[in-house]
C-alpha cells in the first residue's frame, strides 16, 4: 500500500505535513474545536498509525493541542518582545519569611 516508499519516509511526511499544521494551529483554534472535531482528528490519526503511516508512540490530539500552547505560553513568556508579552500581568514581588530574621525577596 505504500507504492514502494520506506516506511520511515511516510511517518516522516505525515509528521512534517499533518502533525505540524495541528501542532502549529492548536493555540489558535484548539479550543473552539468540539469534541466531535477532536474525535475526527484521533481517528484519522489513529487510521494513520493503522497503516503504519506514524509512529504508535505519536501522542493524542488533545496531548498535542496542550504541548503546542504550553510552547506557545513558553515563548511568550521567555520574550520581552513578543508582541503578547503586553497582555501578561507582572510578576508581583513576593516576600517569604522562613521563620527567621531574613526576608528573602524574589
Amino acid at each position: 500500500m505504500n507504492h514502494g516508499i520506506p516506511s520511515s519516509s511516510l511517518q516522516d511526511v505525515l509528521r512534517a505535513v499533518v502533525v505540524s499544521k495541528i501542532a502549529n494551529c492548536a493555540p489558535a483554534w484548539s479550543g473552539v474545536c468540539s469534541a466531535a472535531d477532536i474525535a475526527r482528528l484521533e481517528s484519522f490519526l489513529n487510521f494513520c498509525k493503522r497503516l503504519g503511516y506514524c509512529e504508535q508512540s505519536l501522542p493524542s490530539v488533545t496531548e498535542l493541542f496542550s504541548n503546542a500552547e504550553d510552547a506557545l505560553f513558553e515563548r511568550i513568556m521567555t520574550n520581552c518582545a513578543h508582541v503578547l508579552q503586553q497582555y501578561l500581568s507582572d510578576r508581583p514581588d513576593t516576600n517569604y519569611s522562613l521563620g527567621s530574621a531574613h526576608t528573602i525577596k524574589h
